[in-house]
Order: structure tokens, then C-alpha cells, then sequence
């Protein structure tokens, strides 16, 4: 028979776990051709691993049996049926292989057994064949048995002199010598053979991701993110995951050595860790209040997975990022609460992903759907404008609209405005307590959203029906499809937005290099003008995957240039 078992038989593997690692995954594999394997599910076989392994009931040191299963497919998750967006990938994503298991003459099944004994110790094993009729047909002989040693070693993350235990779980560092000093290292990474490390990071203000021997690495963050992920086809498998959090002004970066290093100029700061073995909700309720606060930006969507929002003018930023090693694509559901919060109201909004050039609009009574990569993802999420005959307008940067271009400002009023803010949901808590994790402009992004409720309002929209439901649960699965494409979705304009002919745009807070989307069916992009200053200028247009009528439109303009027009052509 042509079946191949891994780990083989009459062999003996070590496998290590960390000591703080409640609970491991050994894994088991068999490899056989498709036409045995279709042969075998004709006849009602079953393959089966038979091993002192401890069983799901819990019971120690007794043989049983374990069957084999396919291996997992690339995507997992909760699907709606319909078509998820797909997330576009974080700057600084790892290029990763196709992970799925099965090569295009075989097929691959795993049997996973979840083990909890704390000690380092010895297993034995052996496969067999079970047929309907009773008939088991033995993989080697009574003395051919395999085994699996499992060595416990102390943790993947050395902590150097300093740390603290707290009754939540939660380390802290208390070394005086650290703080007030750069590149003071406060721990290290080790590597052990079949495990590399990715992660995220919160990176001035961005959202990164990035593998530890990759070209990008997190140098002034304020939360990292580190996460043990395991080679194709590994025989052993755990979760765990360390998130590192420091107080601004401080930061932490990563060495290239893995270490883990604190910058830390003003002294006073305070840096946490935390060791994830199940959630992110399960370890945040136990916390202390001073660190919910600072991580309150943080929801968690699923086991793996957290959404961090963030609110700029007028775009929402939508990220979702991994705990855990994950495999493929997921699917997730967002709920509209940690959407809605953060946009202005009267207005209808687009869900764009960047690396598709694809986009939706949010239907108020269905949930945001999206499968994302292993290392995370992100959404823009910007209201639509509607500007007369038809068109609808909406900015992909922080970008705010004025009444009519501003003329150039003098040398002495020229100060910084920041474009584009980190800030916290309004339900989770007080704003000067939330805010902890970054220093956004609360205040200029609530009068930002005020003026352009106002703006909206005047334009003759209606009262906005999109509110967050305060019933929805964070981390719960929501029932509901994704919205169809565009141009099923045209809303009707009111009369008093069919007479505005131009919108104007304040350029003097944005990159040199800037992007609208423009959408109505069955439509061209020459109907439109554009000005920059006084200018007139063809910008960099480029339509819209799989919707009719919808563009990306790419502009770039001087230092100088503080205004954009755009206008029905006469």
C-alpha cells in the first residue's frame, strides 16, 4: 500500500515546547496518491494513528485510537456566502508560499492530537487501516512502533533583568538603567529549529507588519506584536504570542538579532508585555486599568484576529491583524460598531481595498465582510460625496473639502495641521484616558466631523440611518452577505445635491501624491474637470476592477499647489 506516514515508523523524533505553553498540537501526517485515497473513501476506510497520546477525554497513558483527516484548506473562517472583499496586505508583508498541503498527485491528511501534560516525557505510536466490516489492517508489527519525545525548554522570548510578575499576567519592566537610554535590550527572541518569526507593529503612527530576518523591522513603535509561526508540515504546533507595549514618548524596535530594545529619552515611561495563549479578550479583561486603556484601540473580531480603527479626515482606516499563525486566507466579519463611530453622518460610504482597486458600498443592514491574509490586512472606508449629474466623489486620503480653494497661506501661518489621528472609539471610555496609545488631534478631528456633518446636511441629505447598535457583539460572528458591486448599488441624489456642480479640496495638510474614487454607471471620467490652483490638468485615471462607471483617480501636485477643484464641465 502507498501510504506514507509522517513521522515514520521504527523512528524516533524529538520535538521541543516552550514550558509556558499550556497545551501543544502533535501532529501526524499520511501522504498516499489520489486514486488510493478515493479507493479507500469508497470502501468506508479509515485511517487511524493508535498511540499512548492522551486522548480528548483527558485519559493519560492508554492506547486508543485517533483518525486522520484533510488537511485544513486555505481559506477558514465563518463564510455568509457571498464574495468577501479581499484586505489589501500591510506594508512590510512577508512574501509567503502556497500553503496548502496536498502537491497535484497526492492528497495529505493530519491527524492532530492536543496534549496538556506539563512534563517533558516519551510518546509511542503506531497507524493502522479500519475497515466497516471490523477488519484492521496493522501499519508494522508489534515491536515497530514509533515514538515522540517532547523536551520542554523554558520560553521563546529570554527576559532580561527587570521584569515584573503581576497578578493579571501582565510583566512589567522596572529597570532604572533601562529608561532614559537608547537601545537598551529588554529581551530576545530564540530561535528554535522549524519556527521563524513574523508579527506587527504599531510604527510611527503606521501599521506595519514584518518578518524578523526580513528587510523591514520596526524601529520607533509604540506595540509590537512577535508570532512564533511553524513550518509547513511541522509535527508539533501551539499558540502563543507576545505582545510588548511602551508609553509615549518611548518606543521599542527590533534588533537584528531579535532583540527587543527600548528607546527611552524622558525616563518615566512604562513598558508592558503580555503572553497570548488563547485571545485577546480572554487576557484583556484581566488587566490592569492603566493597560486597557492604553491598548483600548484594539477589538478583537475572533481568537485570532484583532481590528484596530483608524479615524483620519475623512477616511477610516480599517486594520485587522493576527495573534496567532494562521494558514491561507481567513474570513472575517466586522461589525458596523467599529465602523460607523468614526464617520461623519449623512452620507453613503465605499469600502475600498487598495491592492484589488476594488470597492463596495456599505449597506447599513449588512456586515462588512473580508477575507484576509495570514499577516493582516487593512480596508479604507470614506464617505460619498455626490457631486451634480450623477457623480459620486470620495477621498481615499485625509483630505478635507472647504467652500472654495484657499489662496496660498503666509510663511507665519504655515504650521503643521496633523492630517490624520489614532483616537479611540467614543464607546470605550473617556476620551483623555483612551487616547493613551497615541496622540491624536481629538480636537480638530471633532470639528473636522462637525463641519462636514454641516456640509453634508446642506447639501439637503437626510438624517443618517447608519448608528452603531449598541446589541452588536465585538468579537461575535454577525449573519448577513456583502453588498453587491457598485453599480447594483447607485443611490438616488436629492435635488439640492443635483445643483452642486463643484467640490473644493484643502491641500495644505496632504501627501504630494493623493487619490479620489469617482463612480457613476456607465459614466467616463472626461465629464469631469480638474484644477489644481487655478490649473486646469489631466490627472492619472484608472478604472475600477469589475464595475462599470467607477475610477481611481491619482493626483500629484507642487508644494505650492493648496487647493483642488473638480467640476462638471460646462
Amino acid at each position: 500500500m502507498g501510504i506514507e506516514f509522517q513521522p515514520s515508523l521504527r523512528t524516533s523524533t524529538t520535538l521541543r515546547v516552550p514550558e509556558d505553553v499550556p497545551e501543544y498540537d502533535l501532529i501526524f501526517y499520511a501522504v498516499l496518491p489520489y486514486p488510493e485515497y478515493e479507493s479507500l473513501v469508497a470502501k468506508g476506510a479509515a485511517l487511524e494513528l493508535w498511540s499512548d497520546v492522551p486522548s480528548r477525554d483527558g485519559k493519560q497513558n492508554e492506547w486508543g485510537a485517533h483518525a486522520f483527516h484533510r488537511a485544513e484548506q486555505s481559506i477558514t473562517g465563518a463564510s455568509t456566502g457571498a464574495s468577501a472583499l479581499k484586505l489589501s496586505a500591510l506594508p512590510g508583508t512577508p512574501s509567503t508560499s502556497a500553503d496548502s498541503l496536498d502537491s497535484g498527485s497526492e492528497v495529505v491528511l493530519q491527524c492532530r492530537c492536543s496534549v496538556s501534560t506539563p512534563e517533558s516525557r516519551p510518546f509511542s505510536f503506531t497507524y493502522r487501516v479500519k475497515y466497516p466490516d471490523g477488519n484492521i489492517q496493522w501499519q508494522a508489527g508489534d515491536h515497530d512502533n514509533g515514538s515522540i519525545i517532547v523536551q520542554r525548554y523554558p520560553t521563546l522570548l529570554e527576559q532580561r533583568e527587570g521584569w515584573k510578575d503581576s497578578s493579571s499576567g501582565v510583566q512589567s519592566f522596572s529597570s532604572p538603567s533601562a529608561y532614559g537610554s537608547l537601545d537598551a535590550e529588554v529581551a530576545k527572541v530564540v530561535r528554535e529549529p522549524g519556527i521563524t518569526w513574523n508579527g506587527w507593529a504599531i510604527d510611527n503612527q503606521s501599521v506595519i507588519a514584518f518578518a524578523l530576518d526580513g528587510a523591514i523591522a520596526p524601529h520607533a513603535a509604540s506595540l509590537i506584536t512577535l508570532i512564533p509561526t511553524f513550518e509547513p508540515r511541522s509535527h508539533v504546533e501551539f499558540r502563543q504570542s507576545f505582545m510588548l507595549h511602551v508609553s509615549l514618548p518611548a518606543s521599542i524596535s527590533i534588533g537584528p538579532g531579535g532583540e527587543v530594545l527600548l528607546n527611552s529619552e524622558a525616563g518615566g515611561e512604562s513598558l508592558h508585555l503580555r503572553k497570548l495563549s488563547s485571545s485577546f479578550a480572554d487576557a484583556s479583561s484581566s488587566e490592569p486599568n492603566e493597560l486597557q486603556r492604553q491598548l483600548g484601540n484594539l477589538y478583537s473580531l475572533s481568537p485570532d484576529f484583532v481590528a484596530l480603527a483608524v479615524p483620519g479626515t475623512p477616511i477610516l482606516k480599517l486594520y485587522l491583524l493576527p495573534l496567532f499563525p494562521s494558514k491561507g486566507e481567513t474570513r472575517i466579519s466586522i461589525p458596523h460598531s467599529l465602523i460607523f463611530p468614526h464617520l461623519p453622518s449623512g452620507s453613503r460610504l465605499l469600502v475600498f481595498s487598495p491592492d484589488t482597486h476594488t470597492a463596495n458600498f456599505l449597506d447599513e443592514s449588512i456586515p462588512l465582510e473580508g477575507t484576509v491574509q495570514s499577516h493582516g490586512g487593512y480596508l479604507i472606508i470614506t464617505p460619498a460625496m455626490e457631486l451634480g449629474s450623477g457623480w459620486l466623489v470620495a477621498s481615499l486620503s485625509n483630505i478635507s473639502i472647504v467652500d472654495k480653494i484657499l489662496q496660498p497661506p503666509s510663511v507665519e501661518n504655515q504650521a503643521a495641521v496633523p492630517s490624520s489621528q489614532l483616537a479611540n472609539p467614543s464607546n470605550s471610555g473617556s476620551d483623555a484616558q483612551s487616547n493613551a496609545l497615541f496622540a491624536p488631534a481629538v480636537q480638530l478631528a471633532l470639528l473636522v466631523n462637525m463641519l462636514l456633518a454641516l456640509f453634508f446636511a446642506s447639501l439637503g441629505g437626510k438624517p443618517s440611518s447608519f448608528h452603531p447598535n449598541p446589541d452588536l457583539p465585538v468579537n461575535g460572528q454577525i449573519d448577513g452577505t456583502q453588498s453587491g458591486p457598485m453599480e447594483a448599488q447607485d443611490p438616488p441624489l436629492s435635488d439640492l445635491n443635483e445643483k452642486q456642480q463643484t467640490l473644493a479640496f484643502d491641500l495644505r495638510n496632504t501627501p504630494q501624491t493623493f487619490s479620489f474614487l469617482f463612480h457613476k454607471a456607465g459614466s467616463s471620467i472626461s465629464e469631469l474637470s480638474f484644477a489644481l490652483g487655478q490649473q486646469e490638468f489631466e490627472p492619472h485615471v484608472q478604472a475600477l476592477n469589475g464595475s462599470d462607471g467607477s475610477y481611481l483617480v491619482s493626483l500629484e501636485r507642487e508644494h505650492k499647489e493648496t487647493g483642488l477643484e473638480v467640476s462638471i464641465r460646462e
